[in-house]
């Protein structure tokens, strides 16, 4: 029986504490009814696992004309600067039958074992600086250090990109995605719209080189190919889909790094158990991206009468699929969905890359599983992830403050004994001092830093996540 969708009110997927912690939101959503819809974005919201990979897998019903098309309405200015020279079009992951298919084979027809293979030794060697980079500090921003410059430049190398250009890629990346999903001011929009039209003009500079002359790349594959196929793949679409991989190859992946770190960090028997059970690392990967995948949403347009959940949805309505709530969906994954478990048998099972009709299982590499700079061994501390430079469909730990208000402290010794670790949790409203247990801890109210007076460090408040840790010498404590 067709049933009329409930209206969801007051819920913004934008707002900040739904992006440090949007699961008590959605599993309260997922449980009272598998569709709701959000007026203040004109979206109907998908809850279910079921009911979303049936929308991923049904080309008929569903498009993907809107899988990459702004979240919120983009102002006039900027949509004047996009107007210019912006001229992408639908390609790989929001494009429909009949173009879709050969965009896909194209790419994949490139993207052999041969090209990534060659590739590996250079990802690895680049992993192992930035690591040496960083091994001597007391502290360092993982995200800043490793997980933001690492998939940047293997995206960039696999392309072909100058290793001299890759700071500039990394900058247009960072502020493209905001214009997709996020929620700027005007000047903020006009100035990400400025770089959205010089990495386009960019890129398309980069492909008119290759094309001139080839080299050893896979944009140089691709150019190969359309001399071979030029009824499957041309010039211009070889842009559009080396500035969509240039996109979708960094930021996701730098976000999905972030994130599994911290989520070994805030649990760590399970990073124990990787550090005993190296083998387990390709299915913790499955698991991370599971339980806390960089993608909370994707999208689709109706383009007929439907129906999900026996919930209607007309034709030409917008779908926000939450990946976030179908991966802790206790129908797909059991009654401990929302636990993190590096060993879960179905955690390849996961929607963090959606799904089709050519998806196959995921299938590891041993090699690849424990990755270039994978080193379960390391001391690493986490900084909460807070709301900042993210959008509604993204997530990823970033720098930031937040208030304090408790502090308990739980020490804890690493195999090194030259280190102790204090943990501390932090949250509420802030106050003007407290005691860490053998020192003064000081809080300015409304301030970024904490300060501990007995070692004089300085430690960056992020309270919403609860977990906070730093390092302190023998010698202090």
């Amino acid at each position: 029986m067709t049933t009329t969708c409930p209206v969801a009110r007051g819920i913004d997927p934008l707002e900040p504490t739904m992006l440090v912690d949007p699961y008590p939101v959605l599993n309260r959503l997922r449980q009272e009814g598998p569709v709701f819809y959000l007026p203040e974005l004109d979206h109907y919201v998908v809850t279910r696992y079921e009911d979303i990979e049936g929308i991923l897998l049904d080309r008929d019903t569903w498009s993907a004309a809107n899988a990459s098309s702004p979240l919120m309405p983009i102002c006039p200015a900027a949509q004047d600067v996009l107007a210019t020279d912006f001229r992408r079009v639908p390609t790989l992951n929001n494009s429909d039958p009949p173009r879709h298919g050969p965009m896909r084979k194209s790419v994949l027809a490139v993207m052999t074992p041969r090209r990534l293979n060659a590739l590996e030794p250079t990802l690895r060697q680049f992993a192992e600086n930035l690591v040496k980079a960083f091994e001597g500090e007391p502290v360092v921003d993982l995200v800043e250090a490793f997980a933001f410059p690492f998939p940047g430049f293997g995206a960039f190398s696999l392309l072909g990109f100058p290793e001299g250009d890759t700071d500039l890629l990394k900058e247009w990346s960072r502020t493209r995605v905001l214009l997709t999903y996020g929620r700027l001011s005007e000047e903020e929009q006009v100035a990400t719209a400025k770089d959205v039209v010089a990495m386009w003009l960019y890129v398309e500079d980069f492909v008119e080189r290759r094309v001139a002359e080839p080299v050893d790349d896979l944009t140089s594959d691709l150019v190969r190919l359309s001399h071979e196929r030029p009824e499957q793949v041309n010039q211009f679409d070889i842009v559009n889909i080396v500035y969509s991989m240039a996109l979708a190859g960094h930021e996701t992946t730098c976000n999905a790094i972030g994130n599994g770190m911290y989520a070994l960090l805030r649990r760590r028997e399970q990073w124990q158990r990787l550090v005993d059970q190296p083998e387990l690392i390709p299915n913790a990967v499955e698991e991370i991206l599971r339980y806390e995948g960089p993608v909370l949403y994707h999208r689709r347009i109706a383009k007929v009468d439907a129906e999900i959940g026996g919930v209607a949805i007309p034709a030409g309505a917008k779908v926000m699929m939450c990946f976030a709530s179908a991966d802790h969906d206790p129908a797909q994954f059991g009654a401990d969905a929302d636990e993190f478990k590096v060993d879960r048998a179905d955690a390849e099972l996961h929607l963090s890359f959606a799904r089709d009709s050519y998806r196959p299982r995921a299938v590891h590499d041993d090699d690849a599983g424990h990755g270039a700079g994978a080193r379960p061994g390391h001391r690493v501390q986490p900084q909460p992830p807070v709301p900042g430079a993210q959008g509604a469909a993204r997530r990823a730990p970033r720098s930031g403050s937040l208030p304090v208000s408790e502090l308990n402290v739980d020490e804890a010794r690493f195999a090194d004994a030259q280190r102790v670790v204090k943990v501390a949790a932090l949250r509420g409203t802030p106050m003007e001092g407290d005691s860490c247990g053998s020192c003064f801890y000081y809080v300015e109210p409304g301030a970024d830093l904490a300060f501990c007076a007995h070692e004089k460090l300085q430690i960056l408040v992020g309270a919403s996540w609860w977990c906070h840790f730093w390092e302190m010498t023998e010698s202090g404590h």
